[in-house]
């Protein structure tokens, strides 16, 4: 069964608006992708200044909202409706759409965790990756 993946770019100042908006066309659920305030929230929630490269990179000044729509939605009706809301709301956007295979939307999370070496004693591990310890070190096998 295909999904579609719908990827609606828009400024982050904008995002709460827009979401709002989206979350009415969404069936199949939805996320929003906002790099804006990452080196805040990283520090308040991890409490760490360690942030991946690609991460630091993302432009801040965008917003990506991520919708699903099931085999049985009608994108085009989804995107009319999505444009006519945020123009008339005066949001600039664009949108992207890919079709997503049931499987690999299920298993595609798996792609953002991987083993961390916390010191070289501890290491965390999901099951799904291999991961040679040094020696003297352990490893925590946990699932996200």
């Amino acid at each position: 069964m295909d999904w579609t993946e719908l990827s609606i770019t828009i400024p982050t100042a904008q995002a709460e608006e827009a979401c709002a908006i989206a979350q009415m066309a969404a069936g199949g659920g939805i996320y929003l992708e906002d790099y804006s305030d990452l080196e805040e929230k990283t520090l308040e929630i991890a409490h760490i200044d360690l942030i991946d490269e690609d991460l630091i990179k993302k432009d801040r000044s965008k917003a990506i909202i991520h919708l699903y729509l099931s085999p049985e939605q009608a994108p085009d009706e989804a995107l009319t409706y999505i444009g006519s809301r945020l123009t008339s709301c005066g949001i600039p956007f664009s949108v992207a759409t890919a079709g997503v295979r049931e499987e690999d939307w299920a298993n595609a999370w798996k792609t953002y965790y991987h083993a961390i070496a916390l010191s070289d004693k501890l290491a965390i591990c999901p099951s799904w990756e291999q991961f040679e310890p040094q020696p003297g070190q352990k490893v925590i096998h946990l699932d996200p």
